[in-house]
């Protein structure tokens, strides 16, 4: 018996230790709640565990870059595919996860298009009242003013124009369950993995740089190419990334111009929209599409250290991948008149 009494303080001492530390940890990170958006089966998470690898369906071209392309690419990673062929014409270190910066906007968008398109209560017009919190989100921003009702579309184009951070939070406030902003990372999260995006992880619904590297939105190119096809296929969501230019109004009647990041819309021919994406750890990145002559060609690039270098390279990309044939043939060295063309020569 004294043997046993021996025993019994450190047991209880143990045990009160799993106790604590399996709080700790559904406290760290809860369960994802079942929210207005969709609510899965057991089965279905299962399922959502082990998803295909994103995109699905494509194969590698492993095309060879032309010699003076070769010297123009000063990013990280890249992939230049022609979504109706599933071909990965061209790629560099396309599997290797990188910080995505205000490209994670496809993402917010995604998930509260499709919110308010199953939520009744809500709607492209709905006027929601900005948090302190979302006013106060730095870097680009429209400058919401906290407390003030906006419509709800207003914060969609504030968010895919001008990457407003502010109008992202805001957004993702107003979208989510119980309007706790951290629920709705979880929903980004859950539509990533329904995507094939196993890799990617969205700690916030901007972009912003995290307090450490690993607090940052990281993907892969190949993951954002099954992102960006989904995106493609929301005609309302391209509309307003596919917009050069607009005008955003306050409840006060102050009016803002706001430029598209994505300054390709205006110099390139054919590019018709997606996100652009600047962190000093993500470099410059953007994830194009561009359609010439019935023909769709999607690039996405991270990683440069000036916008310069990234959109000429993307702009003769683009048009390097217009010479590959129907037939599948191996792209030839664009012609000069295209190659000049193709150039950037704006001034921004």
């Amino acid at each position: 018996m004294q043997a046993l009494r021996k025993w019994i303080l450190p047991l209880l001492v143990v045990a009160l230790l799993i106790i604590w530390s399996t709080q700790r940890g559904r406290d760290l990170e809860p369960e994802p709640p079942k929210s207005r958006l969709e609510v899965e089966t057991p089965e279905q998470m299962q399922r959502l565990d082990h998803p295909p690898t994103a995109p699905v369906g494509y194969r590698h071209a492993n095309a060879t870059l032309p010699s003076d392309l070769e010297r123009m690419f000063s990013g990280t990673t890249a992939l230049l595919a022609i979504p109706q062929q599933r071909l990965i014409l061209w790629s560099r270190n396309d599997d290797e996860l990188v910080p995505i910066a205000s490209m994670t906007k496809m993402m917010t968008a995604l998930v509260a298009h499709s919110v308010i398109t199953e939520d009744a209560a809500m709607s492209l017009g709905t006027p929601v009242r900005v948090s302190a919190k979302a006013a106060g989100v730095g870097g680009s921003q429209v400058w919401l003013m906290a407390n003030q009702p906006y419509i709800v579309e207003d914060l969609f184009r504030a968010m895919l124009i001008k990457s407003a951070n502010d109008a992202a939070h805001a957004l993702g406030e107003a979208a989510a369950p119980d309007n706790d902003i951290r629920k709705f990372v979880q929903l980004m999260n859950r539509r990533a993995r329904r995507l094939g995006m196993v890799r990617s992880r969205f700690y916030n619904v901007h972009g912003l740089p995290g307090n450490t590297a690993e607090e940052d939105n990281v993907s892969t190119c190949r993951e954002i190419l099954a992102l960006a096809e989904a995106v493609m296929a929301n005609e309302t969501i391209m509309s307003w990334l596919g917009t050069a230019s607009a005008t955003f109004e306050h409840p006060n009647r102050k009016v803002i111009d706001m430029l598209n990041h994505n300054r390709l819309l205006l110099s390139c021919p054919g590019v018709n929209g997606l996100k652009t994406g600047y962190i000093r750890r993500s470099g410059y990145c953007v994830t194009a599409s561009c359609e010439r002559g019935g023909r769709t060609v999607i690039a996405i690039v991270t990683g440069f250290p000036r916008r310069k270098e990234r959109d000429r390279f993307v702009s003769n990309l683009l048009a390097w991948a217009f010479t590959y044939s129907l037939q599948g043939a191996a792209p030839s060295e664009a012609p000069a008149g295209e190659q000049a063309d193709s150039d950037v020569r704006h001034q921004f």
